[in-house]
């Protein structure tokens, strides 16, 4: 990494503002298509992450361990 720590506070805390405002920016609904209420349209997309977010936290932690 160029720079060393500081180059790596640079590019991570740069990655990490992007990624912050494409999860703001994809809130907004969209003008060209007809979403109905945007209260809706923000609840599924908020529902939906979580549902994707938490299936394999809930899988992970109820998997079987296997003793070897």
């Amino acid at each position: 990494m160029p720079s060393g720590l500081v180059g790596m506070w640079v590019f991570g805390g740069a990655g990490f503002i992007a990624s912050a405002l494409a999860l703001a920016s994809s809130l907004a609904p969209p003008n060209q298509i007809g979403v109905g209420s945007p209260i809706l349209y923000i609840g599924l997309l908020v529902g939906l992450a979580t549902l994707i977010v938490t299936t394999p936290l809930v899988l992970y932690a109820r998997r079987k361990t296997t003793l070897a």
